[in-house]
């Protein structure tokens, strides 16, 4: 089992990783179109009246692009960081807001918006990051894929703190029941019990994840 779980989070790693570079792609080929036609508009202008409001706007349009790639490598970086230390005390919002960016263009693809709702006050936890954040992806992805790819969605993810435990929520903003993919008993919880944590659903259907402060 230790095995399975190994190679299980070596594909999540990969999943994270081939999602960002398409990503950083598309950043890159605006930026190089941008500049192109910048190029096109000095030769054709050189000058002219409205030149001036063109170039802005086109500088305008790098900046934003090359700003946000460098969101997307300061969330890739920490994430690869994650697993520097098998154990250590970490910010349980930042480890969720990183993966929640991160699985933005999967979920995208099946009109999913996944948005996060953060309590300022949650104190730091003790254990594993980088399992704690594949655990939770395995929840995220197969929820997703439960989602009619058909039709807009909105993926909620809530923290709070209750007193030595931290309670993490999912749940569909439309007010519909999660349901994930492999319901009735064949979902892989295991990571969770390697984290001492529960996963349980509530009466509105939203997932609960309640995890030890101290794992």
């Amino acid at each position: 089992m230790v095995r399975d779980l190994k190679d299980s989070r070596l594909a999540f790693i990969g999943k994270i990783l081939s999602m960002f570079t398409h990503e950083l792609k598309n950043h890159l080929a605006i930026i190089s179109e941008s500049a192109g036609l910048m190029g096109d508009i000095i030769e054709m202008e050189q000058g002219a009246a409205g030149g001036t409001d063109k170039f802005s706007e086109i500088i305008s349009s790098i900046a934003a692009q090359v700003q946000a790639i460098s969101a997307l490598t300061k969330y890739l970086n920490r994430f690869g960081h994650r697993m520097d230390c098998t154990l250590s005390t970490f910010d349980i919002n930042e480890a969720v807001e990183e993966l929640a960016v991160l699985m933005s263009r999967f979920a995208g693809q099946r009109l999913v918006r996944i948005e996060t709702s953060l309590d300022a006050g949650l104190p730091g936890i003790y254990g594993n990051p980088s399992l704690f954040q594949y655990a939770l992806s395995t929840l995220v992805f197969s929820a997703i894929e439960s989602f009619d790819s058909q039709k807009k969605s909105t993926l909620t993810i809530k923290t709070q703190s209750k007193g030595d435990f931290t309670e993490i929520t999912m749940f569909k903003s439309e007010k519909e029941g999660l349901r994930l993919v492999g319901d009735g008993g064949s979902h892989d919880l295991s990571p969770w019990q390697h984290l001492h944590a529960t996963v349980s659903q509530d009466g509105q259907g939203s997932l609960v994840i309640t995890i030890p402060n101290n794992i």
